[in-house]
């Protein structure tokens, strides 16, 4: 058996080098992604965040709490919506012991490979525990062998697609699938310092991950709503510079139209003195750049893509826990300003959200959140 502290010295190093925006490994990656969907500096937030916390004193931790004894691999059906989930997965099953299948998805094929050659080039234990491929999901040639010479698989994508795997799987499944993030604004947030967080947790990913928050309530009035939906456009337009907006589907202007037609019904009527409840950005790519509605309160509003973001009045926390308890929609996480108790905080938890953080730190989760060491157990 391998010392753990071998294993655990030589995760916080490919940790680090992911971290690093002038190594070897993020040059390869930065090269492999600039032709993708996404703006390079989108790529550079997204592996500046991945990582952040996984430094040696945590990677010892988990590699002696977790040894693993099982040479069969663990398969990890990535997703295609964001940057991120395949170097997780990657540095979870190391700290585990753990062998991992990752299989990319169509529109992002580089990061897998990236990452085998990264532990083979950082030696054993880490090396040959990676195999990075890529089919067409649904492969009926391919995934009933590979499906049943795994151990468990970890997959990430809708519910349907779930439904799928597990249908077909004769092993556990870990899912992560369809749900959505929301915001909220104490009364005592400060909403111009509150706007400049939100804007980056829109704007990462143009909200098609799952820690996007949709929807922003703000605790108070109508008129307090308002005053946060401008202070969020205006971040939302200057982000637009530092975060530009990623390659568009081909149907997604059609889709941005819809939505706004939808909301412009759904939106407060625009007020006599002359502030409107709905802002749309600047063109860019040929649709508008962002969106901003201020609606009733109620359920959150879920488009899903294209930095669309509601803002609702909410009369406090506890009107935001009787939201989430009828709400519909399956929560990911909550994005916080401003002070609420512990047990606020736990009766949040306790309706379905995984997460309670800081607005802003939304698309920075810690490490072993989604996916978890455990799931490679």
């Amino acid at each position: 058996m391998v010392d753990t502290s071998v294993r655990a010295e030589l995760i916080a190093r490919g940790a680090a080098q992911w971290r690093d925006p002038r190594s070897d490994v993020r040059e390869k990656a930065r090269l492999a992604l600039r032709d993708s969907e996404w703006s390079p500096a989108v790529v550079e937030s997204a592996l500046d965040d991945v990582l952040f916390d996984l430094d040696e004193e945590r990677a010892r931790k988990l590699a002696m709490e977790r040894p693993n004894e099982d040479e069969r691999p663990v398969l990890v059906i990535l997703p295609g919506n964001i940057i991120g989930p395949a170097i997780a997965s990657a540095y979870c099953a190391a700290a585990a012991g753990a062998h991992v299948i990752l299989k990319s998805p169509g529109n992002e094929r580089a990061i897998a490979p990236i990452l085998a050659e990264q532990f083979e080039a950082l030696g054993k234990p880490l090396g040959g525990t990676i195999d990075a491929r890529y089919w067409k999901g649904g492969d009926f040639e391919i995934e009933p062998t590979l499906f049943a010479s795994v151990r468990k698989i970890v997959a990430f994508g809708s519910d349907e697609a779930l439904g799928e795997i597990t249908r077909s799987a004769p092993v556990p499944l870990r899912g992560y699938g369809t749900s959505y993030s929301v915001g909220f604004v104490t009364a005592d947030a400060d909403l111009a310092n509150t706007a400049v967080g939100a804007a980056r947790d829109v704007a990462m990913f143009d909200q098609r991950g799952c820690m996007s928050p949709q929807t922003i309530y703000v605790e108070g009035d109508e008129g307090r709503s308002l005053l946060f939906a401008r202070a969020l456009e205006a971040e939302l337009r200057k982000v637009q510079e530092t975060l530009p907006r990623g390659r568009m589907a081909e149907d997604e202007a059609v889709a941005i139209a819809m939505a706004i037609r939808k909301l412009s019904v759904s939106a407060f009527p625009p007020k006599t003195h002359g502030l409107d409840t709905m802002m749309v950005g600047p063109e860019t790519r040929g649709a508008p750049g962002f969106v901003v509605v201020v609606e009733p309160d109620g359920e959150p509003t879920t488009e899903g893509f294209a930095r669309i973001v509601s803002i609702k009045p909410c009369d406090n926390v506890d009107a935001l826990v009787g939201v989430a308890m009828t709400a519909a929609t399956k929560f990911e996480s909550l994005g916080l300003s401003g002070e609420i108790t512990t047990a606020q905080r736990e009766r949040l938890m306790a309706t379905g959200f995984l997460r309670v953080c800081q607005l802003g730190e939304m698309q920075r989760p810690p490490f072993g959140y989604r996916p978890t060491v455990e799931d490679f157990g």
